[in-house]
């Protein structure tokens, strides 16, 4: 099935979060009998001064939640001017859901690889998990240039401290002095580290083509198979973390 043969549903923007200095969520309502699985995607149309744009972005929400979000990083884009210039009221249209990047409880043991903006649609199903109190052993490694990079720190921070099956590790690769966590970038060794039974956890990376092209090699360099792992490559973020 092509994107295009999917169902286009139309809403209207209710808020705009500034999550970091460079990273926006906006929440639209969510259409009536709309579902989708956590960690899926939608092709996303917008209006811009120069006429309707459109891309892919992952929900950030949860199924769980009564609203739908898409959380994007601001760069020079026309869809990332558009996006970023969005005000409740505002309409949208997607069409969706699609895309592989699923977990609703079917491995016992997992982990989340995310770099940069690539925490979207992890976001959606940790938040999930969360919800439906499915306590499978998570554990999450989320690499970022600095401690300002870090989207949706409080909220992922918040459930890890509730559910003892739920690990977060942040990686810092620039850290201020006050950083008490991980620094440098994310390794063989970091990860072999962070995750010593990698081999019995099925693994689910995103983030930018080159970050998902890299940690795959790496998890390879651990025995690691192709059948572990479960990726989303975002497209426009070569050059971002």
């Amino acid at each position: 099935m092509s994107m295009n043969d999917l169902k286009e549903h139309s809403t209207r923007v209710i808020e705009v979060i500034q999550r970091t200095y460079n990273v926006i969520s906006v929440r639209a309502q969510k259409p009536e009998s709309f579902d989708y699985q956590p960690g899926q995607c939608v092709k996303l149309t917008i209006s811009s001064p120069s006429g309707e744009v459109n891309r892919f972005l992952s929900f950030s929400s949860s199924p769980t939640e009564p609203f739908v979000e898409f959380t994007k990083k601001v760069s020079d884009s026309d869809f990332s001017k558009a996006f970023s210039c969005l005000k409740t009221g505002d309409p949208i249209t997607y069409r969706g859901p699609a895309g592989c990047l699923v977990y609703e409880g079917e491995f016992p043991k997992v982990a989340f690889i995310a770099g940069g903006i690539g925490i979207t649609p992890i976001r959606s199903i940790i938040r999930h998990t969360a919800d439906k109190e499915i306590f499978t052993d998570r554990v999450l490694l989320y690499a970022n240039r600095t401690e300002d990079d870090i989207a949706f720190r409080e909220d992922l921070d918040m459930i890890a401290n509730k559910d003892p099956t739920f690990t977060i590790r942040h990686i810092i690769e620039n850290p201020s002095a006050d950083w008490k966590g991980t620094s440098g970038l994310l390794s063989v060794e970091v990860i072999e580290y962070m995750i010593p039974d990698i081999l019995k956890r099925v693994i689910y990376i995103c983030g930018s083509p080159p970050f998902v092209s890299c940690i795959e090699t790496d998890l390879k360099a651990l025995s690691v198979t192709e059948d572990q792992i479960v990726k989303e490559e975002l497209s426009g973020y070569e050059s971002l973390l």
